[in-house]
């Protein structure tokens, strides 16, 4: 009986809509579509391309930003000139408005240091040490801290202060080659290599730490050293 009805249902479906009707359905159906489409894309090119930079949302970034990150000041600078340019581009506001906002920035980048959401020291040290513990060398370091945007001064006394050692007690300062040394065993290079290293092997490992920052004569002397080596240094 149920395959009686779905054969009596599909007959008088086929009955209903010839072909020409069905033809003319599907075009009714895609004509709809089309116009969708249409309007849908009008709404989308109608909508605002960004939303319009004022103080207070200036002040909102800077504080979303900081809340988010650990950061310096010329990144946090870097950052709100970005959204600037980027609201200035978007043409949501005029040339005057941008030169207002970024006028603006020196005023918040104070207030951030004065409440201590932004501390170039404090994002230093963590950095230089981050950095060292990796095994990277002190001229690396440095420069990726003048890269950050710190200043010269805090720079060299975090340098004097790491290679010292922290607090007292000289003992826990890390001479250059324990440094060094780490980021060959980090790498599996040197005297950290499964099998003794070739002429090639040699080239490669002293490059690689030169680029870590590390001076030539480090790196050359890591470079021709053996396991046994390692515990003399």
């Amino acid at each position: 009986m149920a395959q009686k009805w779905r054969s009596t249902r599909q007959g008088k479906k086929s009955a209903t809509f010839p072909d020409e009707l069905a033809d003319e359905n599907a075009q009714v159906t895609s004509d709809q579509s089309g116009d969708a489409s249409t309007r849908q894309s009008a709404k989308l090119s109608a909508r605002p391309k960004g939303l319009k930079l004022d103080p207070a949302r200036l002040d909102r970034l800077a504080l979303d930003y900081v809340a988010r990150y650990a950061t310096t000041s010329a990144k946090l600078q870097r950052y709100l000139s970005r959204k600037i340019m980027e609201a200035r581009q978007a043409d949501t506001i005029d040339e005057s408005d941008a030169s207002a906002l970024n006028a603006q920035i020196g005023d918040i980048l104070a207030r951030c240091n004065a409440l201590g959401y932004v501390n170039d020291r404090a994002w230093a040290e963590m950095k230089a040490s981050s950095l060292r513990a990796s095994g990277y060398g002190d001229r690396r370091v440095r420069d990726n801290l003048r890269h950050s945007g710190i200043a010269r001064d805090v720079i060299e006394d975090i340098s004097v202060t790491s290679l010292a050692g922290a607090g007292d007690d000289e003992s826990a300062a890390e001479s250059p080659m324990d440094i060094a040394l780490r980021f060959a065993k980090r790498h599996r290079i040197g005297p950290f290599r499964n099998v003794k290293e070739n002429e090639h092997q040699i080239h490669q490992t002293i490059g690689k730490l030169v680029r870590a920052g590390h001076s030539f004569d480090i790196a050359h002397k890591i470079s021709r050293m053996n396991a046994t080596d390692i515990d003399d240094n």
